[in-house]
C-alpha cells in the first residue's frame, strides 16, 4: 500500500510539473464533443444520420448542440464531390445522388477532435418532405428533448394576407396560445418554428396542425399527413430520443452514428460508432448488427477474421427497449490494425452458418464477408469506410 501511495503521489507531482511547463495558451481546453453535437442540414429532412433533400437547391450544413460557443472550434468539412470548407456553416447545391458529408470539429484551445458524418440523399422523389422539418433536437434538463419543428407557411392558403392573426399550433381541442413568432427561411420558403419539449423516451403520437386565424395547413403530400375528413387533415409525428418519424418508434430506433443508410431501400444491416477514451490507445469501435432482420436465431453472433481461415466468433450483446432487434460487440481499435473483416449469424452454436449480409454497403461479395477500413486522422478522429 505504501509503494502504491508513493507512486500515486509522484505521478500527480509529475502531472503538475508538466502542466507548469506549458508556455502558451492559458485558457482551459474546451472539451471535445462526445454524443453532441449533431450534424444537421437546413433545407433537408433529417432522419437519424440521413438527410433527404431535393436537387439543385442550397443546403446549409451546421452543428447542433456544440458544448461551447462556436468560435471556440475550428471546422474542416468534406462536402463530397471534391468540395471542402472551413466555414462554420457551409452551403452547397447537389445533383441527384447519394453523398457522404463529414466534418472534423477541433477545440482551438486544445482537446480531442471528433468527426461527425451523415449520408445525404438527393432525389426528385415527390415523397421528399418539405412541410415539416426537424431543425434540431436538443437535450434539456430532466431527460427531455427540445424539438424545434419548422412548419411550412405556404401549406396555409393565402397566409400572407392573414397578417392580422398570429400563427398558432394545436389539435382542434387545445391550442398553443403563446403564438409562434420564430421563423426561418429554407430554399426561399418561410417556415414558422415551434418548440416541443418531451421526455427522451416518449413513444406516444403527437397530433397537431397549425395556421392563422381559422385557416389551417393543408398538406396531403406530407408523409406526416393524416386525413380526418374530406379535404381536412392533421399531422401525426412520433418524437423519440431526438428523432422525428411518421411511424411508431418505440422499438424502431437505429443505433450508431455511421454505417448503412437509414431510410434506404433496405433496412440497415450494420451500424458503427466510435467510443473515445481519455486514456492513450483505448478508443473502441462498436459494431451494431440488425440480427432480427438478417440473422434471427437463438444466440446471434459476430465472428472476426484474425487471419486466413482463422475466425473468432463471439455472442452479440443483445439490445432492448427502443433498440430491440439489434446487438453489438466492442473492438479495441489498437487491435484492429486499420481494418475489420467479419461475418454474423443466428446461432453461436453453429458459427459457420451466416446471416444475410448482401444488403450492407460493407459487403464484399467476392469473399462473402463484410469489411471496414478504419483510418486514423491527424485530428485524432477516425474515418470508417468499406474495404
Amino acid at each position: 500500500m505504501k509503494r502504491f501511495t508513493l507512486f500515486t503521489f509522484l505521478f500527480a507531482l509529475a502531472l503538475i510539473f508538466t502542466g507548469c511547463m506549458k508556455e502558451y495558451d492559458d485558457a482551459s481546453p474546451i472539451s471535445a464533443p462526445k454524443s453532441a453535437p449533431y450534424l444537421k442540414v437546413a433545407g433537408a429532412n433529417m432522419s437519424g444520420d440521413t438527410a433527404y433533400a431535393a436537387p439543385n437547391v442550397f443546403l446549409k450544413f451546421w452543428l447542433d448542440s456544440l458544448p461551447s460557443a462556436v468560435e471556440n472550434y475550428t471546422f474542416s468539412w468534406n462536402l463530397d464531390g471534391g468540395d471542402y470548407s472551413t466555414a462554420t456553416s457551409p452551403e452547397k447545391k447537389y445533383a441527384a445522388g447519394i453523398y457522404d458529408i463529414s466534418v472534423v470539429i477541433t477545440p482551438i484551445n486544445g482537446g480531442l477532435s471528433i468527426t461527425r458524418s451523415i449520408t445525404l440523399v438527393v432525389s426528385n422523389d415527390l415523397t421528399w418532405e418539405t412541410t415539416l422539418i426537424l431543425l434540431s433536437a436538443t437535450p434539456v434538463a430532466g431527460n427531455n428533448y427540445d424539438y424545434a419543428i419548422a412548419m411550412r407557411t405556404t401549406a396555409v392558403y393565402n397566409y400572407a394576407n392573414i397578417a392580422a392573426d398570429p400563427w398558432d399550433r394545436g389539435d382542434f381541442t387545445g391550442w398553443d396560445l403563446n403564438y409562434l413568432t420564430e421563423t426561418t427561411t429554407i430554399n426561399g420558403i418561410l417556415y414558422i418554428i415551434d418548440h416541443v419539449i418531451l421526455p427522451a423516451n416518449e413513444i406516444g403520437v403527437q397530433r397537431f396542425t397549425y395556421g392563422k386565424g381559422n385557416v389551417y395547413a393543408y398538406a396531403p403530400e406530407s408523409r406526416y399527413w393524416v386525413v380526418i375528413a374530406p379535404g381536412e387533415g392533421v399531422f401525426e409525428v412520433y418524437l423519440t430520443n431526438g428523432q422525428m418519424s411518421p411511424n411508431p418508434v418505440g422499438a424502431g430506433l437505429i443505433p450508431g452514428d455511421n454505417g448503412d443508410l437509414i431510410g434506404g431501400v433496405y433496412a440497415p444491416t450494420v451500424r458503427t460508432e466510435i467510443k473515445y477514451s481519455n486514456l492513450p490507445l483505448s478508443d473502441s469501435l462498436l459494431v451494431y448488427i440488425n440480427y432480427q432482420q438478417y440473422a434471427n436465431g437463438p444466440q446471434p453472433f459476430i465472428t472476426r477474421m484474425l487471419s486466413n481461415d482463422n475466425w473468432q466468433p463471439m455472442a452479440l450483446i443483445i439490445m432492448s427497449g427502443a433498440y430491440t432487434g439489434w446487438g453489438y460487440q466492442t473492438f479495441a481499435i489498437k487491435d484492429l490494425e486499420g481494418h475489420l473483416y467479419f461475418r454474423f449469424g443466428p446461432s453461436l452454436t453453429s458459427p459457420n452458418v451466416y446471416g444475410e449480409m448482401a444488403n450492407s454497403k460493407f459487403f464484399l461479395p467476392g469473399d462473402n464477408m463484410l469489411g471496414l477500413q478504419i483510418t486514423s486522422l491527424k485530428s485524432g478522429a477516425y474515418e470508417i469506410r468499406r474495404m
